[in-house]
């Protein structure tokens, strides 16, 4: 087996070594401490699948906090991985694990919880040699080296899940990207003239027609159904987590004289210049702001 470096910095200030607050709770837990930091939002408690390398290059965060930001900006907070056991070792308060997953070695500790039987079960299960795990923890630092403490670690059910695993990974820094491509193209693509949205009548059919007429947007009439749509999905989207279905914008925008095709050639085009985005599945939207 390969050795991989691990010479790293992450700025720890809660003290990694703290049983009480590693294994469910390392990084949550500064607010029993006087003078801690507050605690983050719901919003930024994000599970993100990475793999050994993107964790081994992360960089401590811009905040100041402690955590750690990808190279792509994603700032740490629990993390996802699925690696194969290299080795094990168990004492009285954890079960510590070096894994392997092809880009990178890092260890991963699991604090004890001998109240509970299942859990001491699948710690058995897991602590194999050779055998690929899914940890969900958080990722810390002592003696200058990274490591995970794991909130979980279990035996994957079969390879799908690590070939799932590393395509969920690498998709969701492809669409952290597009993302980040969204931010400055407002400033061209929301030219329309004020009172585009629905319900607003003029604004249907005759602007679509209108092609490079007066008033219409510089990138030509086709923009304004996409501008229509636009406002829809953001004005509906805002009170939905979700976003809105497709059969919502076609609804309504077929009632202003567009047909089905033209209102799904402009979502399409909207999402390839990364306006909207899908969320709980293809046919559901919200732009991306």
């Amino acid at each position: 087996m390969s050795a991989y470096g691990s010479g790293f910095n992450y700025n720890d200030s809660g003290g990694a070594g703290n049983a009480d607050g590693g294994g469910g709770g390392g990084g949550f837990g500064s607010q029993n401490s006087p003078g801690s930091r507050p605690r983050k939002s719901y919003d930024e408690q994000t599970l993100i699948p990475v793999t050994i390398r993107m964790i081994l290059n992360a960089q401590p965060s811009i905040n100041g906090d402690g955590t750690y930001a990808l190279n792509d900006g994603r700032e740490l907070h629990q993390v996802k991985l699925i690696g194969a056991v290299r080795s094990t070792d168990e004492s009285s308060t954890a079960a510590t694990y070096q894994i392997e997953d092809g880009t990178g070695l890092i260890e991963v500790k699991e604090w004890m919880n001998d109240d509970c039987a299942a859990l001491a079960e699948l710690r058995q299960q897991a602590m194999q040699d050779c055998v690929y795990v899914c940890i969900i923890g958080q990722v810390k630092e002592y003696d200058n080296n990274k490591h995970i403490i794991g909130n979980s670690v279990r035996k994957i059910e079969s390879g799908n899940e690590l070939t799932h695993h590393f395509l969920e990974a690498a998709y969701s820094a492809e669409k952290h990207k597009q993302g980040d491509r969204i931010v400055g193209a407002p400033q061209q693509g929301f030219g329309a003239p004020a009172g585009v949205g629905f319900g607003g009548g003029p604004v249907g059919k005759n602007a679509m027609g209108g092609g490079m007429g007066m008033g219409a947007p510089a990138a030509g009439g086709a923009n304004n159904l996409q501008q229509i749509v636009l406002q829809y999905v953001r004005e509906r989207g805002e009170a939905s987590d979700e976003g809105v279905n497709i059969a919502q914008v076609i609804a309504e925008t077929t009632a202003a004289g567009h047909n089905e095709g033209e209102i799904k050639t402009a979502i399409e085009a909207l999402a390839a210049e990364g306006e909207i985005y899908s969320t709980i599945d293809e046919q559901t939207f919200k732009v991306a702001e």
